[in-house]
């Protein structure tokens, strides 16, 4: 498949008009113009009229000399592109596909000058890497099934990120839920799974909760039976009549212990979340033995550098925890006092009852302090199995919540999914471009750092480095399915051996491709007509001409 390219008054070039069939091999003296038309060809081919970061009022500036505009034209089977300056407009006639390439593929834009995130997000899309549900849904627990339509619809329409910002804070919380029910300042996944209040005796690990609550039951009964018996026993109408008249004072007590209650634990649960607000855990920083950095543990296990924490947040810290231990044990005290107000207000009652006749008297069931112990251990007991059992499904909660933010994470799927299609790609693509070079295979790692054989790509020498970016060139056009390849400065290659490599592997991309290599005057070039592989051009002041055997061919 032949492009015509003819290029008018662009940048150093007066008139330039070759082919590329399938390959255009420019050579010359520098300063002659080459760079000028692979520039011109890559931006016809890219159909972008400005280079990057070149502002179109400056498009005056890559016109030649002296000349008012500038064009550079593409021909392709009757489909022509013309690129026009200053105007810098890109436009396509004839019937049919014009010819189109990347700005990878023809030299406009590098893989290397991409910050990390950026070649991350492109090679995702190059090598069509983005996971799917199926892929998500492979990386975490059965359990997350029922949520993964939403999170997917999450992520579809805020990204991944933010979808692991949102696990991260939905992590975050549950964590503080943990720290409330248990009355814990610190989370540590290593132990919360085997947490046990102080009141938890062995015999409750195999305990049932039917059981423990037909026993509190059993208990508060035979109390109140006991406090009935007791009354009975002692009943004095005169007594009687003192115990009714403080009816009213009891069902006031009643309903202030009640009040008090609940406002001692609305204030146990504010000063839980103040904690979990500051963002502080407590944990002291560690120092690294070989750097004296200070480091701690992020929510994914990990050493990270520890953020600077204010006194004031560590001093509200320990303050808020001293405040919890208090409300903690406050809400015990006003728990007893509410069932003690709760007895009182059932024998004023009872006495009330009594005095109106309608009282039944019981025998007494035992002694009432001993029924009354055995009422508040069932209750302990009790309170002590509902803890732990929400505790461990809070925790079980937060295990998988923990799942979730690292499958989410850059290091999680999306990770897992480029790794694979970067093999592919490797053994594909780059592995096979590598061997038609003749050389060490160039390969991206899981980081994507560019090796060349056993080295990284900064480890190179300068012409080992021209080659791998050219290969990384070449299996990016193959990728993206570009229609052109522009590789320009083939001089960093002084070698013959190594310039047969760069052109076979160009050959074996199957994409037409335009070459250029700068040469000294008593220097030959690889004559490609002669090898059938193409066409070799001179460009001599802005001048195109086929390369001839009056000009010294010699395969290079």
């Amino acid at each position: 498949m032949t492009i015509n390219v003819t290029i008018h008054n662009f940048r150093k070039i007066k008139e330039a008009s070759f082919a590329i069939a399938p390959v255009a091999l420019l050579v010359g003296e520098n300063e002659n113009g080459k760079s000028s038309i692979a520039q011109a060809v890559a931006l016809a081919a890219a159909q972008q009229p400005l280079p990057k970061s070149f502002a179109k009022k400056d498009a005056k500036q890559l016109i030649h000399d002296g000349e008012k505009s500038g064009m550079a034209v593409l021909e392709r089977d009757g489909v022509t592109t013309v690129t026009t300056w200053p105007l810098a407009e890109c436009k396509v006639t004839g019937q049919g596909k014009p010819v189109h390439a990347s700005e990878f593929a023809v030299g406009l834009k590098n893989i290397f000058d991409l910050s990390n995130t950026e070649k991350v997000a492109y090679f995702i899309r190059l090598l069509k890497a983005n996971p799917t549900l199926d892929d998500l849904k492979a990386k975490l627990p059965k359990s997350m099934d029922p949520k993964l339509p939403e999170i997917w619809k999450q992520i579809e329409q805020s990204g991944w990120d933010e979808a692991h910002a949102s696990a991260k804070t939905d992590e975050a919380e549950l964590t503080g839920k943990w720290k409330a029910a248990t009355g814990e300042q610190k989370w540590n996944v290593a132990s919360a799974g085997e947490w046990r209040p102080q009141s938890w005796t062995p015999d409750l690990e195999r305990a049932d909760r039917t059981a423990l609550e037909v026993n509190y039951a059993e208990a508060k009964k035979a109390y109140e039976d006991a406090l009935k018996s007791e009354g009975a026993q002692a009943f004095d109408r005169n007594q009687a009549q003192a115990q009714a008249d403080k009816l009213p004072e009891y069902e006031q007590l009643v309903k202030d212990a009640k009040k008090a209650l609940e406002d001692g634990e609305t204030a146990h649960l504010q000063l839980s979340e103040e904690l979990n607000e500051l963002g502080y855990a407590g944990d002291d920083p560690m120092t690294c033995p070989d750097c004296n950095a200070q480091l701690t543990l992020n929510h994914d296990r990990q050493l990270v550098h520890a953020q600077a924490v204010h006194e004031d947040t560590k001093d509200r810290y320990h303050q808020l925890g001293g405040l919890l231990k208090e409300s903690a044990a406050a809400l015990i005290r006003l728990r007893e006092e509410s069932t003690l107000a709760q007895v009182r207000l059932t024998g004023a009652e009872d006495a009330s009852a009594r005095l109106q006749g309608v009282g039944v008297e019981t025998e007494a069931t035992g002694d009432t302090a001993e029924a009354k112990a055995a009422y508040i251990l069932a209750e302990q007991r009790l309170d002590a199995f509902n803890t732990v059992e929400r505790a461990h499904q809070l925790y079980e909660q937060i295990l998988t919540q923990k799942d979730l933010v690292t499958a989410l994470s850059q290091n999680g799927v999306r990770k897992n999914k480029l790794d694979d299609q970067l093999k592919r790609f490797t053994e594909e693509v780059l592995k096979p471009l590598s061997t038609a070079f003749s050389g060490e295979h160039v390969w991206l790692d899981g980081d994507l750092t560019l090796w060349r054989g056993n080295r990284p790509y900064q480890l190179l020498s300068r012409s080992a480095q021209y080659a791998a970016r050219a290969i990384m060139q070449a299996a990016i056009a193959m990728a993206d399915r570009s229609e052109l390849l522009v590789i320009d400065d083939m001089d960093e290659i002084n070698d013959r051996r190594n310039r047969a490599g760069l052109m076979a592997m160009v050959q074996a991309t199957g994409i037409p491709a335009l070459v250029c290599m700068a040469k000294r005057p008593e220097e030959n070039a690889p004559d490609l007509a002669e090898r059938g592989t193409g066409q070799t051009f001179t460009v001599i002041n802005g001048i195109v001409q086929p390369y001839t055997a009056a000009q010294g061919v010699q395969a290079a």
